[in-house]
């Protein structure tokens, strides 16, 4: 019987958090959990989530958007880390939460675990971790494109807006259509 762990406490760590979006790896927003100064972070490897959600790019930006319409969708691949709670207050702040985005625990799947036996239970595949989803949307954002998975690369209309993003925007609200 698979069982489902519990956001792990201990080594100075301690929140799961599942990234779907320009944090991810690779990403132009990916310096926010290099960067020491915003505190700790550890990659525990590739998940994606155990209920479909509807995963859209809808700014200007070319931002992804979970929108909060859970059994809606696909399964969204993402990534898993383990953070201290410095970094979450930052990740809070550059999100947007509780405004824009809520923060929400949810589950997610293992696909490609990096650390071994490091969360207790190494027969479950399924974490709990939190997750930033977007709970104001219109009903027409519902009818863009569902994405499994965001990339930027994928987006080759964004031009300089990935070095925008790296270079000047610090919050989800200074993305806002205007």
């Amino acid at each position: 019987m698979e069982t489902t762990s519990q956001p792990h406490q201990g080594n100075g760590l301690g929140a799961l958090v599942f990234f779907y979006g320009t944090i991810k790896s690779n990403e132009p927003n990916h310096h926010w959990l290099r960067n020491v100064e915003n505190g700790h972070a550890r990659f525990l490897g590739k998940a994606r989530t155990a209920t479909e959600w509807p995963l859209v790019v809808a700014t200007k930006y070319n931002i992804p958007h979970l929108l909060d319409c859970k059994g809606t969708g696909k399964f969204i691949a993402g990534e898993l880390y383990e953070i201290n709670d410095i970094l979450l207050k930052k990740l809070d702040e550059i999100e947007g939460h509780p405004i824009f985005y809520e923060r929400r625990l949810e589950q997610v799947e293992m696909t490609d675990c990096k650390i071994s036996n490091n969360l207790g239970d190494n027969d479950s595949t399924i974490r709990t971790a939190w997750i930033y989803i977007f709970k104001n949307y219109t009903a027409e954002m519902l009818q863009f494109p569902l994405l499994e998975e965001y990339s930027s690369k994928d987006f080759k209309t964004m031009g300089n807006k990935v070095e925008l993003l790296n270079s000047k925007i610090v919050k989800y609200s200074d993305l806002l259509l205007e």
